[in-house]
């Protein structure tokens, strides 16, 4: 599975909606603001929690939190995609 087949419809092409039923996602913490941190391996939860109509959220009290940790960020489907623009390992998104 690619994230981006989720983003194009390869998964939901035959069903009634573009959506996925369940999606469980791996979190170390929720905040406050009831965003989470994701676990060591993100993979492909941005595009799985776009794309769930309803999320299973299992907190990984064994691993320390990964706050501050990730940069995530959700790319336009082509024709609108933008380049990122990082040319250093300082460069952030």
């Amino acid at each position: 599975m690619f994230p981006v087949d989720l983003m194009y419809g390869f998964y939901t092409k035959d069903r009634p909606n573009d959506k996925l039923d369940v999606v469980v996602v791996e979190a170390t913490d929720i905040m406050e603001d009831g965003s989470i941190v994701p676990g060591a391996s993100v993979g492909a939860t941005p595009e799985l929690i776009q794309m769930a109509n309803k999320i299973i959220i299992e907190v990984n009290t064994s691993l320390p939190s990964f706050e501050g940790l990730h940069d995530i960020t959700m790319t336009e489907l082509p024709p609108k995609r933008k380049p990122y623009l990082i040319m250093g390992v300082e460069d952030r998104i």
